[in-house]
């Protein structure tokens, strides 16, 4: 779900200033999870290498010079591009960057994914290495999307449709994300994305704030919801 930081603030101070509601993230936690900088500081020892630029409105800043040293940057390594929140992964040619691409090129390649994006554009561009992830036969991604409450996970679950007889719970992959990043991350709610990679070893593919993340497909609603229940009152 597309909901920007400062539409977030504006329904969470109508909230708490109008009806006395708190929702469960302030606008800087929502923004902590929301927009890829913030979780990348998080993240970035979990996932694939990442470059971002921010807009503050000068057009030199996706000029095709800086854009060439992005490129520069992955070298032989294909990249992938997004904004600060969604990418263009459905559209041809906007979402892999192959490697050595000019700087000219991928400014066209910028300039039309902003284009795409229009007002859901958030904010600046990411630029991600582009990672190999493990498929099975029938092309699915082993991936799990896992969901925390103040800072304690409260489920894991496959999150793409893989077969769920045919696939091993990744535990020492999820145990050191617990360890070592939960317990960092400043919001009350909030998912982490990981994918098992080709070589068979593990990453982060990506966090969302709690509110604006999708249970998994298939994913038991009440189990979910018990588990968040129990962790409330726990």
């Amino acid at each position: 779900m597309d909901v920007s930081v400062s539409e977030y603030e504006d329904l969470y101070n109508l909230l708490k200033n109008d009806l006395g509601y708190v929702l469960v993230n302030t606008p800087e936690q929502y923004k902590n999870c929301h927009h890829f900088p913030q979780s990348y500081d998080y993240t970035k020892e979990y996932t694939s290498r990442a470059i971002f630029i921010k807009s503050q409105g000068d057009s030199k800043e996706w000029g095709a010079e800086v854009l060439q040293k992005i490129s520069d940057f992955f070298g032989e390594k294909d990249f992938l591009m997004k904004d600060f929140v969604k990418s263009a992964k459905n559209i041809p040619g906007l979402f892999r960057m192959p490697s050595g691409i000019s700087g000219e090129e991928l400014l066209k390649k910028v300039q039309e994914f902003i284009k795409h994006r229009g007002k859901l554009f958030s904010e600046g561009l990411v630029f991600k290495e582009f990672v190999e992830l493990k498929r099975d036969a029938d092309e699915k991604l082993n991936e799990w999307r896992l969901f925390f409450y103040e800072n304690r996970m409260v489920s894991a679950s496959p999150n793409s449709n893989q077969n769920r007889d045919k696939v091993d719970y990744p535990f020492d992959f999820i145990e050191s994300v617990v360890k070592d990043i939960a317990f960092q991350i400043d919001s009350n709610f909030f998912t982490i994305d990981i994918s098992e990679k080709e070589d068979g070893s593990w990453m982060i593919i990506e966090t969302g704030d709690g509110q604006v993340s999708g249970l998994s497909p298939n994913q038991n609603c009440l189990e979910f919801y018990n588990s968040m229940e129990a962790r409330i009152k726990g």
